[in-house]
């Protein structure tokens, strides 16, 4: 007894998270949505993963950096008792996080194509908070101390809202799985959600969900990403010549300067005259291994024809030709 009364101050002195996964037990594949064609290859999850989990052994990851995003179901559980109204609130709700979320590492696709990935997704299953009331159950340091006795024996706090999800990555062009998922989760007792809405605890689950099928969908696949993702560094452009016709040679280092392994994304070179207008550009690819955390890719690209009123260059992603590093006026020799 004094053990269980030491785990449960620790978790009520040291506080936790916003949402909380549920227990195993607390899914029932048998008596699933039916959002999933196939509940059959789903496994426990490890640590860190969905409730239940399935991956493809055979995909072949790398292929892929677009996804598009399906609109999102809501209301198919076995209990499901949620108003019209409601389930366009919450659809819409998990649809822009999903969004959010994976445009920062993915281009969102409008079609099928051979490096598109589909991503469906449903919230099979959500209950409200009650607000009031939850807001005493965290602030109030006795109840709180209760609450965390019942997550203990059930896994779930009191009043708190809850929220169960599906979901899956297909291949666009054959429509062949590459994974699946189903989760749980409910909210915490975190101080940062006294006074969540009584929808607060499921939009914070789906929050959670969005974030981790980008992080998950970028481990696996390598996703280069946004510019955010990458710096330059040691960028030298060269002036040479080519049969007595000006031309130039840039050299330079791209960095993975985010937290994950990424593929060393496609480079665009822009020529800019003194008042920085655009005078041209061209794209180059670097390599087609991934950069781990910190690691540089050396690059070299040039032009034999060089624009005379060229005095800039900017280097940039390909796929974002926002200002990266512009070099100094004056090129080297």
């Amino acid at each position: 007894m004094k053990q269980v009364l030491a785990a449960v101050l620790v978790i009520v002195l040291t506080g936790c998270a916003v949402t909380e996964q549920a227990k195993l037990s607390s899914v029932d594949v048998a008596a699933g949505s039916g959002f999933l064609k196939d509940y059959s290859e789903l496994q426990p999850g490890k640590e860190g993963q969905a409730l239940l989990v399935y991956f493809n052994p055979n995909a072949d990851w790398s292929r892929y950096d677009k996804v598009l995003i399906e609109p999102v179901t809501v209301g198919l559980g076995p209990s499901d008792k949620l108003t019209e109204q409601d389930q366009q609130t919450l659809s819409s709700y998990y649809y822009h996080a999903l969004e959010a979320s994976l445009s920062k590492d993915f281009a969102l696709a409008t079609q099928p194509g051979p490096d598109v990935m589909i991503v469906r997704a449903a919230l099979t299953d959500a209950t409200t908070a009650t607000p009031v009331l939850r807001t005493i159950s965290v602030v109030i340091p006795q109840a709180r101390l209760l609450g965390a006795v019942k997550n203990m024996a059930t896994g779930s706090y009191a009043f708190v809202g809850s929220a169960q999800s599906e979901g899956e990555v297909l291949d666009s062009m054959t429509g062949e799985r590459l994974a699946a998922a189903v989760d749980r989760r409910s909210g915490g007792i975190s101080i940062k959600n006294a006074d969540v809405w009584e929808w607060g605890d499921a939009e914070r689950a789906m929050d959670y969900w969005a974030q981790r099928i980008d992080e998950r969908l970028v481990a696996l696949s390598g996703a280069p990403g946004g510019p955010e993702n990458f710096a330059f560094r040691s960028v030298k452009p060269i002036r040479v010549s080519e049969n007595g016709l000006p031309g130039l040679v840039v050299k330079g280092e791209v960095v993975n300067v985010s937290k994950v392994q990424r593929r060393v994304p496609t480079l665009a070179i822009t020529l800019l005259d003194r008042d920085n207008r655009d005078l041209g550009s061209w794209t180059f690819t670097v390599s087609d291994d991934r950069l781990s955390p910190g690691a540089p890719a050396p690059f070299q690209t040039g032009i034999a024809q060089l624009n005379a009123a060229a005095t800039k260059l900017r280097v940039s992603l390909a796929s974002d030709r926002q200002v990266q590093h512009v070099g100094s006026e004056g090129y080297g020799n």
